[in-house]
């Protein structure tokens, strides 16, 4: 079904004042967000009545623990940087995979600009390889 027809895996409550007030607090105190604040204690109560296990437990425990308050929030110019770098490492890995069927100016243009990002796109590596690998005079 669409958007408006049935989802199990949606729960809503209703909550009276003493239940939304406990939420409201565990949600400030925690420093969590509201679907958190939710599943938190609903995995607390599964666990406590034996529905879960611990694993199961702990793992989604740790999970709704996790903080809104504290979270570095990336500046635009530094989400720009990490989309530009995992960009990066998708053309490098793309070229490796190309690297035979490339000509040599191609390999060498590749190789310097792999030679200047090696720090930042692990994924440069696997050209400067390929390079030494024909040239081993590089290395």
């Amino acid at each position: 079904m669409g958007r408006t027809g049935f989802q199990e895996h949606k729960v809503m409550l209703f909550l009276d004042k003493e239940l939304y007030v406990a939420f409201i607090r565990l949600q400030a105190d925690k420093t969590i967000g509201r679907s958190y604040a939710g599943l938190l204690p609903f995995v607390e109560g599964l666990y406590h009545m034996g529905y879960i296990n611990r694993d199961v437990y702990q793992t989604h425990v740790q999970k709704y623990s996790d903080k809104l308050v504290g979270k570095k929030q990336l500046t635009l110019a530094e989400t720009q940087e990490m989309e530009k770098n995992i960009q990066l490492a998708k053309l490098f890995e793309a070229i490796a995979k190309q690297w035979e069927n490339l000509t040599q100016e191609q390999q060498q243009a590749h190789f310097k600009r792999a030679l200047t990002l090696r720090q930042k796109i692990p994924q440069a590596e696997l050209i400067i390889q390929l390079a030494n690998k024909e040239n081993p005079r590089r290395a």
